[in-house]
């Protein structure tokens, strides 16, 4: 299942392991400078400025992924964001288990 608010951003293909760099290593993936950085595949044609990819798991085997965007110069994200996203990727885990 895909989601998203505001423009979508993400392609409608389906998320396979190698599109995602959180994914393959099971581990949150910021990138602040989204023109410079190694960018997902699923993120799209449009490149975002600053992009974090968490991924959702239950008992260690991952079952999602929370993806956020920014295309704002003025809104980049942040390692607080990224802290943030991480937390909220647990609960999200949690509560689907």
């Amino acid at each position: 299942m895909q989601t998203s608010w505001g423009k979508p951003a993400i392609n409608d293909a389906p998320l396979m392991r190698e599109d995602c760099w959180a994914i393959r290593r099971v581990r949150p993936y910021l990138i602040t400078d989204g023109q410079h950085g190694l960018l997902c595949r699923h993120t799209g044609e449009e490149h975002p400025v600053s992009s974090i990819c968490v991924p959702v798991t239950i008992q260690s085997q991952v079952v999602g992924l929370l993806n956020i965007q920014s295309r704002s110069n003025e809104n980049p994200l942040t390692l607080a964001h990224q802290q943030f996203a991480a937390a909220l990727a647990e609960q999200i885990g949690l509560t689907l288990s």
